[in-house]
């Protein structure tokens, strides 16, 4: 489930209806832009976002037309209803007390002047998370410690234009396998 806010500078919240877990985001320094829905996009337009909602989430487009002072962005991520965090892979899972993955921040992408695709690298802050590689199930969770989180994007030696790309996302969705390195 997702929910959409009417200003850029609201909370996104997706949800797995089956576990209740959820998680609330918002792009930090955005300016308060009305939305806009067009052709199955919500626009920001002073903002320089776009959400599109995709099987199992939603996907948020950050238009960078010139290089920032700092390559990268950051979000505050409510966290208050996963058990616990898992950042593997550059990607950022909330599991539920059981441990099973329900959401996940895929791996981001910046698509720069060219269309080339250029990963990104993810960071949390303010909460605590397992990174073990090993599968979650049966293992004790770790869970946040406190809420919200800094979820932080960061690149680097990108041609601009460019677009940021982070997915929030379901984690039976296959996004996050979609830019591997394998």
């Amino acid at each position: 489930i997702v929910s959409l806010p009417d200003s850029a500078s609201g909370e996104v919240e997706v949800a797995d209806k089956s576990s209740g877990v959820a998680l609330s985001f918002r792009l930090l320094g955005t300016p308060p832009s009305p939305r806009a829905d067009v052709d199955g996009l919500a626009f920001y337009a002073e903002a320089g976002i776009a959400l599109r909602l995709s099987e199992g989430g939603v996907e948020d487009f950050v238009s960078l037309p010139t290089k920032p002072a700092r390559e990268e962005a950051h979000y505050l991520v409510d966290v208050s209803r996963a058990a616990g965090l898992r950042l593997v892979g550059n990607s950022l899972e909330l599991l539920d007390a059981q441990g099973i993955p329900r959401l996940r921040v895929a791996e981001p992408y910046l698509i720069e002047r060219g269309g080339a695709l250029e990963p990104a690298r993810l960071r949390v802050d303010d909460c605590a998370y397992d990174t073990d590689p090993r599968a979650p199930w049966g293992r004790a969770v770790t869970p946040p410690g406190s809420t919200p989180c800094t979820v932080s994007v960061a690149w680097s030696d990108v041609e601009y234009p460019a677009l940021l790309d982070p997915a929030w996302v379901s984690a039976g969705s296959t996004r996050a396998r979609d830019t591997h390195t394998a």
